[in-house]
C-alpha cells in the first residue's frame, strides 16, 4: 500500500517523495517465499530509505528516478528532483538529435528525389523538339535548349543567352502586350504570335508560358 501511495504521488502527481519505509514497498513486490528476508535485504544493501523523483519530458512521467540509502533525509528532495530534471533534459537532448538525424535523412531523401527530377526535367527541357527556353519578364535568356538555338538561327546557345528576347519580336510593342497578356492570365497556352530569327527571318508560333 505504501508502495502505491508513493507512485501515486510521484507519477500522477508529478512530486518528488521522500519515504522512510523501503522495506514496505520492497516487499510487495517481492514473491511470498521470500518476503521474509526483506529486512535482511533491506539492510545488507543499506537501503532503508529513498526518494522518487518522476522525470518528466514534455509534460508527461516517462520514468521515476530513485534514489536509495540508510542516510538520506527530506532536506535532499530538492536536490533528487534537480537531478531527475537533468535526466530529462539530456533525454530531451537525445530525443532531438534523433529528430534532427531524422530530419536529416528525410531532407538527404528529399534532395536526392529532387536532383533526379532536375535531371528528368532537363533531360526533358534539352531533348524536346519544341522550342523552349526561359527569361526574365525584362527578355534576358536564362536557358534554352538546342532546338530554340536552331528556330532562331543563333550560332550557338552561348549567343542566344547573350540576346534580349526582345530581338526576336518583329515589333518592341509585341513583346509588351505579350507579357502583359500574360501577367493578366497567368498562363497562356497555344498562344498564336508571329517572331523573327537573328537574322530577321519570319517564324510563326504557338506559344505555351
Amino acid at each position: 500500500v505504501n508502495n502505491l501511495k508513493l507512485l501515486d504521488q510521484t507519477v500522477r502527481k508529478q512530486q518528488t517523495v521522500f519515504s522512510d519505509q523501503i522495506a514496505e514497498g520492497i516487499a510487495g513486490i517481492l514473491p511470498p517465499n521470500v518476503k521474509k528476508y526483506t529486512n535482511r535485504l533491506v539492510k545488507t544493501l543499506h537501503i532503508s530509505k529513498g526518494i522518487s523523483a518522476p522525470v518528466i519530458l514534455e509534460n508527461r512521467v516517462i520514468g521515476v528516478f530513485q534514489l536509495l540509502g540508510d542516510d538520506l533525509r527530506p532536506v535532499l528532495v530538492p536536490y533528487v528532483s534537480a537531478l531527475a530534471n537533468q535526466i530529462a533534459l539530456s533525454l530531451r537532448k537525445v530525443n532531438l538529435l534523433e529528430e534532427l538525424r531524422s530530419a536529416n535523412k528525410k531532407l538527404k531523401r528529399s534532395l536526392e528525389m529532387l536532383k533526379a527530377s532536375e535531371q528528368k526535367y532537363r533531360e526533358f527541357f534539352e531533348k524536346d523538339i519544341s522550342a523552349n527556353y526561359i527569361s526574365t519578364p525584362e527578355g534576358k535568356i536564362l536557358d534554352c535548349n538546342p532546338a530554340f538555338v536552331f528556330l532562331f538561327g543563333f550560332r550557338s546557345k552561348k549567343q542566344a543567352l547573350t540576346t534580349n528576347i526582345s530581338r526576336l519580336y518583329p515589333e518592341k510593342n509585341d513583346r509588351i502586350r505579350f507579357i502583359k497578356l500574360l501577367e493578366d492570365k497567368k498562363s497562356l497556352e497555344y498562344y498564336d504570335q508571329d517572331l523573327i530569327t537573328i537574322h530577321g527571318k519570319n517564324r510563326h508560333v504557338l506559344k505555351n508560358a
